[in-house]
């Protein structure tokens, strides 16, 4: 069915008037429904140009499909952020390559192929100069002297908590056991680096508000709370934490600063360590051991085996040997007693060794390919043993350089200046920053860092050796590190890496590479610093050396040539891509060009939606949107430009327009004839797409003039289309295009017609009214008469 008519069975006013008073009350006339009569002429205009105004919303949306899928054309085939440029020439270049012939194994290749390069002869490979240390470490885990009698100092902080609330954030704070509480100055200290641990939001850091300081009152420890900077109108309470620490620090749950009490001290310190025996510390305490990759734990004896005053640090190391042995296998790891100094065996001494190879005192002998870790530990059983956590039978990159028990270190005799920094010299470049505090790992960041230096360090662990190689490649590098300084003293290099005489040095050699061109007899030798080289498009990386004696003659042998193709897969593939989608584009501007509009279906007026259901909407503008197009000039010059895009030479490469008036102006591609003609003639193809030779510009360019004519979205020259109705790719012209302007207008008009639409209503209304009034008086004066009449 159509709908042409207004429908006008509202009783309210469609346009916001609301008539006050009610209607016909005295006269009996429908005013409501005389006043639509009476307006219907301007609603009808509004209508309508409400209808016009959706017409060319619709219109526009049905270009702007076009205009997006000439975009999506673009952008997947014609731009060089595409994977699938068809217009770069590069895309169809021969990039698989192969390397043939009986030395082919001696290198390997990438890039764009050439057929025009021979590789005839390799005589060296490009190495560079590096420096390689002797074993660097005792191949032995040691710890410090111990005493089982000895009383030591524990602290009865760690791992404690305390609870601070800083306005409305309450921070939970550890009291972790990498901070020192064995004094309160330490205590002090440590509560101030933990504050700094603690953000709090956008306000920073509990530190910046916040801070503790140690007092003394009648010669009694107290530690004082007060703010950092006051003003800021946030109260700062203990509100909790373990009972044993606020006893300890001398707060109460409830302690707080407030604005006007900018500091408070707690009460006298408490008993802030205990002294324990070694056993009590370390019995029954577990610890874990990394050998080869193999994690296990094993336990010490007991506080009551080691309380025993008949139990020694001998016994002490049997029973680890024991536990060991046990999760291990007997004869992997070795447990040995070592001197103090003093004549005393009280180190333990962890080796590895290899229970294949066994020794006259029934030992095995040490296994040097083996690697041996402590991963983890009770803090007391590492503080007893004199060990730490990462503690290895190698070196400990993360233990300072003076810790390290590097072989041969003696910092007697290297040159420090009044800060502590220690004078460490390679390639003429003084490293900067390091002290004895420094950490291996960090020396290391710090030599490969110093681009001056030129050096890249090394540490290899199972070979317990450095590696310092010259970041300079071929001949040219260098790794040079004197013995000794200008000073006379020992350079700090020549003490971690050993000296000059105890290294290994290998000089970089750059690689020589013999190439001909085909078709003529010279050959050409190339030398370079790396094994990396660029001829004619191609990356030859250097692998292996051939046509050379072991004197070092040239030798006859077969040379190297290179075969090389197009990826036909992804040629084939992107060229099937985009003749899919120039097919789908040329189906849409058909549709859009043939199908003629039923002007029985205009667009929906707000009275005729609010009397159909959501389905009879949806059907109806389904078919009210066709043919809005029709005979568009605009589309129909851009599928004509579109015909001649692809027309010529395709059709020996399995692509050419169809012959069917039907399809008018899609492609038809062959995938078998395209691949044959890749194969044949790819230079063709290249052309045909890209330009050149017979084809001019080639077929994309071609392509992308007319798309660039009629969807170009940005710069100072947009497409016709995207003139006509905009770009969802382009913001700006979705609200600066013709249509765009044309609804604007039409919005213009509707706004007089609304205004002039509620005078006339005003007016009408006003008059109605004032007849309700005559009328309502002539029924009283009636009335009367009737009542005088019937007395």
């Amino acid at each position: 069915m159509a709908i042409n008519s207004v429908n006008t069975t509202n009783t309210s006013s469609t346009y916001g008037v609301n008539r006050k008073g009610l209607s016909g009350l005295a006269s009996g006339m429908d005013t409501d429904e005389m006043i639509k009569g009476m307006t219907l002429r301007t609603r009808t205009k509004i209508a309508k140009q409400k209808q016009n105004k959706q017409m060319l919303s619709w219109q526009g949306d049905a270009m702007r499909n076009i205009t997006d899928k000439l975009g999506k054309l673009s952008e997947n085939f014609m731009t060089f952020r595409s994977s699938t440029n068809l217009i770069s020439r590069r895309f169809f270049e021969r990039t698989e390559i192969q390397a043939q012939g009986a030395n082919a194994s001696k290198v390997s290749v990438s890039g764009v192929g050439s057929d025009k390069i021979e590789v005839t002869r390799i005589k060296q490979l490009a190495s560079d100069t590096s420096v390689s240390t002797s074993r660097v470490s005792s191949l032995a885990m040691t710890g410090k002297e111990i005493d089982l009698s000895a009383d030591a100092s524990v602290s009865n902080l760690e791992g404690k908590r305390l609870n601070i609330k800083y306005g409305g954030t309450e921070s939970v704070i550890t009291l972790s056991a990498d901070k020192d509480y064995s004094t309160p100055e330490k205590i002090v200290q440590s509560l101030n680096e933990l504050l700094a641990e603690q953000n709090i939001g956008t306000s920073g850091k509990l530190s910046d508000k916040v801070q503790f300081e140690l007092v003394q009152e009648n010669g009694e420890d107290k530690i004082k709370m007060s703010y950092k900077v006051a003003g800021d109108g946030n109260n700062i309470e203990i509100t909790g934490g373990s009972q044993e620490a606020l006893d300890i620090l001398g707060f109460e749950k409830g302690d707080k600063l407030t604005s006007g009490d900018t500091e408070f001290t707690g009460k006298a310190m408490g008993e802030y360590n205990t002294s324990k025996t070694a056993a009590d510390l370390i019995g029954g305490a577990s610890m874990t051991f990394n050998l080869n990759g193999v994690l296990k734990t094993i336990k010490l004896p007991s506080t009551g085996e080691l309380s025993d005053p008949g139990f020694t640090v001998e016994k002490l190391a049997n029973h680890i040997q024991s536990s060991l042995d046990a999760v291990y296998g007997a004869g992997k790891i070795r447990v040995n007693l070592k001197d103090n100094g003093s004549g005393t065996m009280n180190k333990l001494e962890f080796t590895t060794t290899n229970p294949k190879k066994p020794l006259a005192d029934g030992g095995f002998e040490i296994d040097t390919t083996s690697t041996l870790k402590l991963t983890d530990g009770d803090k007391s059983v590492l503080d007893v043993l004199g060990l730490s956590k990462g503690a290895s039978n190698r070196l400990n990159l993360e233990a300072s350089i003076k810790d390290a028990a590097l072989l041969g270190m003696d910092l007697s005799n290297a040159e420090v200046d009044d800060d502590g920094n220690i004078k460490f010299q390679i390639n003429g470049v003084d490293i900067e920053g390091i002290t004895e505090n420094t950490t291996l790992q960090e020396l290391m960041d710090k030599i490969n860092a110093n681009e001056k230096a030129g050096v890249q360090v090394s540490y290899l662990e199972m070979a317990d050796k450095f590696v310092i190689t010259s970041k300079v490649s071929g001949e040219s590098g260098k790794v040079e590190m004197p013995d000794e300084l200008a000073s006379g003293k020992t350079n700090l290099a020549a003490m971690i890496f050993g000296k000059e005489s105890t290294r290994s040095l290998t000089m970089g050699q750059d690689a020589e590479v013999s190439i001909r061109y085909k078709g003529t007899g010279e050959e050409i030798t190339l030398t370079r610093s790396t094994n990396s080289i660029q001829l004619e498009g191609m990356n030859i990386n250097l692998k292996g050396t051939f046509g050379y004696s072991e004197s070092g003659e040239a030798t006859e042998t077969e040379a190297i040539t290179f075969a090389a193709s197009a990826n036909k897969t992804a040629v084939t593939d992107a060229v099937k891509k985009m003749v899919e989608e120039y097919n789908a584009l040329v189906d849409l501007l058909n549709t859009e060009l043939t199908t003629k509009r039923d002007r029985s279906y205009a667009p929906l007026t707000d009275e005729q939606r609010e009397n159909m259901k959501e389905k009879e909407i949806e059907n109806w503008e389904k078919k009210a949107k066709e043919g809005l197009l029709f005979g568009n000039p605009e589309l129909r010059a851009l599928a004509s430009e579109l015909r001649f895009v692809f027309a010529g030479g395709g059709s020996s490469l399995g692509l050419k327009s169809a012959t069917t008036y039907r399809d008018n102006g899609k492609l038809e591609f062959n995938e078998k004839d395209f691949l044959a003609a890749l194969d044949s003639d790819p230079d063709k193809v290249k052309e045909f797409f890209t330009g050149g030779g017979s084809f001019g510009d080639g077929a994309m360019n071609k392509l992308k003039n007319v798309v660039d004519k009629y969807a170009k979205a940005s710069g100072s020259s947009r497409g016709i289309l995207v003139q006509r109705a905009g770009s969802t790719l382009s913001p700006l012209s979705m609200r600066d295009n013709a249509i765009s302007k044309q609804i604007s207008d039409i919005d213009k008009v509707i706004a007089q017609l609304e205004s002039r639409l509620s005078t006339e209503e005003k007016r009408y209304n006003k008059q109605f009214i004032n007849l309700e009034k005559i009328v309502a008086k002539m029924n009283a004066q009636s009335g009367y008469l009737m009542q005088q009449f019937g007395q």
